[in-house]
C-alpha cells in the first residue's frame, strides 16, 4: 500500500473515531480520569493529563487560547479543557450561563460539565476574528458600535441604573419580557439580551466581550457569546 494511500486510511480512522465520540454521549470520564490521575500521563500537571489525553483519542485541536484548549466532537460539539486556574473559572461561568433560559439565545449552548468545571461540553460555532464586523452586524441586526455603547456603559460601577437609562434610551423591554424564542434573535431583541446577560451576571469584564474574537456564528447562523472571560473579583484575585 502506497504511502498516500495509508496516509488517506488514517485520516478516514481519525475522521470516523470524532464522529463515534460525538454520537456516542460519552460521559468524557477519561478525562475527568487523566484529571484526577495525571502521573498515569507521565506529568504532575492535571490540566496537561488532560490535553494529553484528548489527543491520545485524537480529537481536533480547534482552539487554544491562554487558559483552555477546545478540541472537537464531531461536527456539533467541542469540548473546553482548562489548562489553569483561569480555565477552570471560565467553565464555571459558562456552564449555568450557557443554560439560562433568559439569555441563552445569544450565548453557546453547554450540555454538560465536570463537577469541577475541569471540562465543558458547548456548542460548536464559526468563531469570528477581530475584524469581522460585517459579518457580527448582519448576523445581529445592529452596529456594533451600538453593542461598544453598552459594554462601556456596564463598565460603570452602578450598572443597573445604567441599564435602565439605556433601555430608556433604546426603547427596549424590560428584562423580565425576554424570553428565548426560535430563530436568530436582532435588532433590538439581540441589545435586549445582552442587556439582560449584563444584568444577571454583573462581574464580567466588557472588554472580554467586545472583542469579536469571544463571538461566533451557529448552525442557525445566529451571533452568539463564546467565550466570556472571568469576573472582575477573579480576575483581581488571579492577577494581583
Amino acid at each position: 500500500m502506497s504511502r498516500n494511500l495509508i496516509r488517506a486510511y488514517v485520516k478516514e480512522v481519525l475522521r470516523e473515531t470524532r464522529e463515534d465520540v460525538a454520537d456516542s454521549n460519552d460521559p468524557l470520564d477519561w478525562i475527568q480520569d487523566a484529571y484526577n490521575d495525571p502521573k498515569g500521563w507521565e506529568t504532575d500537571d492535571p490540566y496537561r493529563a488532560m490535553v494529553r489525553a484528548a489527543k491520545d483519542r485524537n480529537l481536533e485541536e480547534v482552539g487554544i487560547g491562554s487558559s483552555r484548549f477546545t478540541f472537537g466532537l464531531g461536527s456539533e460539539r467541542v469540548v473546553k479543557i482548562a489548562r489553569n486556574q483561569k480555565g477552570i473559572e471560565q467553565n464555571k461561568l459558562e456552564a449555568p450561563a450557557g443554560k439560562d433560559p433568559y439569555v441563552h439565545s445569544i450565548l453557546a449552548s453547554v450540555y454538560d460539565w465536570s463537577g469541577d468545571y475541569a471540562w465543558i461540553v458547548a456548542e460548536r460555532l464559526d468563531p469570528l476574528e477581530d475584524g469581522d464586523f460585517k459579518v457580527a452586524e448582519s448576523a445581529s441586526g445592529v452596529p456594533w458600535a451600538d453593542v461598544r455603547e453598552i459594554l462601556g456603559l456596564s463598565d460603570k460601577s452602578e450598572y443597573k441604573a445604567t441599564a435602565e437609562e439605556i433601555t430608556n434610551k433604546l426603547g427596549l423591554k424590560s428584562e423580565k419580557a425576554v424570553k428565548s424564542a426560535p430563530g436568530c434573535p436582532k435588532g433590538r431583541d439581540f441589545l435586549e439580551l445582552l442587556i439582560g446577560f449584563l444584568e444577571r451576571y454583573r462581574d464580567m469584564l466588557p472588554g472580554d466581550i467586545v472583542k469579536l474574537s469571544s463571538w461566533g456564528i451557529n448552525k442557525k447562523g445566529c451571533l452568539v457569546l463564546l467565550d466570556y472571560g472571568i469576573t472582575k473579583k477573579k480576575f483581581k484575585e488571579l492577577y494581583k
